[in-house]
């Protein structure tokens, strides 16, 4: 994960992506589908909201969030997996869904595409879907629809039918 130091920026931010890494969305859902409370949706983080970062770069930023947000469902006992198949697609499986998720991206069209696939013959997936990539004055956003999303927010939206299949849970959208 690259991170961008703006100025002003100090040891309290590095820590704040520390604990990103360590307890992120997916630990958030894990204790949320437990009877826990906690922060449903963090703030962005700077890196998030710094000019100047290319579509390319956004792609490469969400591809390591998909990596480590399936490293973090691992380590609650899960049996996810994680395969970068090229520079501009991985896959997402999780056996206990027997669901996977192909996202790809298309960077001269600025799209990102995900596509659910069942690993078996009995198994319902949802239906795929399209990111944007869409500039706005010296920056890149990410958008769902017309609507805006943050790194964890488009994490979450693609992966959780793999990761957490079932009901829906209480995403929303900023």
């Amino acid at each position: 994960m690259q991170r961008i130091t703006l100025p002003g920026e100090g040891h309290l931010n590095n820590l704040d992506l520390i604990k990103e890494r360590e307890m992120g969305w997916v630990t958030g859902q894990i204790m949320h589908r437990a009877g826990h409370r906690g922060e449903q949706n963090p703030p962005e983080t700077p890196a998030e909201n710094s000019l100047g970062l290319r579509a390319e770069q956004r792609w490469a930023h969400l591809a390591e969030g998909f990596k480590h947000d399936v490293e973090e469902f691992n380590r609650h006992k899960g049996n996810a997996a994680f395969q970068q198949i090229s520079d501009s697609k991985c896959r997402i499986s999780n056996p206990a869904a027997s669901t996977a998720v192909i996202v790809t991206a298309d960077l001269d069209a600025q799209t990102i595409e995900y596509q659910y696939e069942p690993e078996d013959d009995n198994t319902a997936v949802p239906e795929d879907g399209i990111l944007t990539l869409r500039k706005s004055d010296r920056s890149i956003n990410i958008y769902s629809a017309d609507q805006k999303l943050n790194f964890e927010q488009a994490r979450r939206l693609v992966l959780e039918p793999v990761l957490f299949p079932g009901p829906t849970s209480d995403l929303q959208v900023a």
